[in-house]
């Protein structure tokens, strides 16, 4: 970095919220009775000496946003302060000095609200970086070597399936096509999904509406949210299917509302929708129901659904 001498001066952070859109209003997706949920966020601010400033945030629907905006503000102090040359030149590492608090081990550095905390602040050191390189996001990452990507990696949690130097050898090995790959990014783009026909209970007219405007948008991605009602998710993604093909891609979200057997008689009623993945079909600490629930939700389109 050219600028090694700058600190990270003051961080605050807001917690703001919204209103879902009109259109969405009627869904009792995520709701607790009548009570509908806001859209939230905990929105965090970096700032240095010199005016450079990194953003970040992480999201919530609405309750309990107040109790993540104390929690960024509990860490504020292993971050203001620091030199940029100290949380960047191994960000892995910071990272994992700033989960591994001991003051904070009781409240789950790793889970829950301290997790969510750490996300906002992480994001926008990473926004802080990038504006301190005069680089998106993107390409500072995409310019770095190798050796410097790496050191960006906590690997506490994940060295049993691929070591650092497992993932420097693939790195390594993939290095002559970075830069083709780089120029087809540029020029196409990168491909996201739309969740606009994803909520229960919307109408036929307002689903094939939804869908045929996705559609004009160039979308070839759909996400749909599942799990309240069955046979609901049936006539909703029959007719998301009538508008969308078989030939664009489709994923499910059952915002882990399902135990195990739920989730594995439900998806295999659902298999011949043929989603791509289902996101958490069941609690994301239940590891041991996961891996029952994927080898059990062999789907009825001749392939088989993954359940992340």
């Amino acid at each position: 970095m050219s600028r090694t001498a700058e600190h990270v001066r003051g961080l605050s952070v807001r917690d703001i919220r919204f209103p879902p859109p009109v259109d969405e209003q009627h869904s009792t997706q995520h709701t607790t009775g009548s009570i509908l949920p806001d859209y939230s966020y905990v929105y965090v601010e970096l700032f240095t000496e010199i005016g450079l400033t990194g953003h970040g945030y992480t999201y919530t629907l609405g309750r309990g946003n107040e109790v993540v905006v104390s929690a960024v503000k509990i860490l504020s102090p292993s971050i203001v302060g620091e030199k940029f040359e100290d949380i960047f030149a191994n960000f892995g590492k910071f990272f994992q000095k700033l989960i591994q608090n001991r003051h904070l081990n009781s409240l789950g550095p790793e889970k829950g609200v301290v997790q969510m905390a750490t996300s906002a602040v992480v994001n926008a050191l990473w926004d802080l970086w990038a504006r301190h390189e005069l680089k998106p996001l993107w390409k500072l990452l995409v310019n770095m070597p190798a050796e410097k990507l790496l050191s960006t990696v906590d690997f506490t949690h994940i060295s049993d399936i691929i070591t650092r130097e497992e993932a420097l050898a693939i790195l390594l090995q993939n290095e002559p096509y970075k830069k083709e790959r780089e120029e087809a990014l540029s020029m196409y783009g990168y491909p996201c999904y739309t969740a606009r026909m994803g909520v229960p209970r919307m109408s036929e007219v307002q689903l094939r509406t939804v869908c045929r405007e996705a559609l004009n948008d160039g979308f070839t991605r759909f996400k749909v949210k599942i799990g309240e009602e069955l046979e609901d998710d049936k006539r909703r993604l029959e007719i998301i299917r009538e508008e969308i093909g078989w030939e664009n891609i489709l994923v499910m979200d059952a915002s882990a509302g399902w135990d195990q057997n739920e989730a594995i008689h439900w998806m295999k009623e659902l298999a011949g929708f043929c989603p791509l993945w289902v996101l958490e079909p069941t609690s994301s600490d239940d590891i041991l129901a996961h891996g029952n629930c994927r080898r059990a939700s062999a789907s009825t389109c001749g392939r088989s659904s993954q359940l992340p």
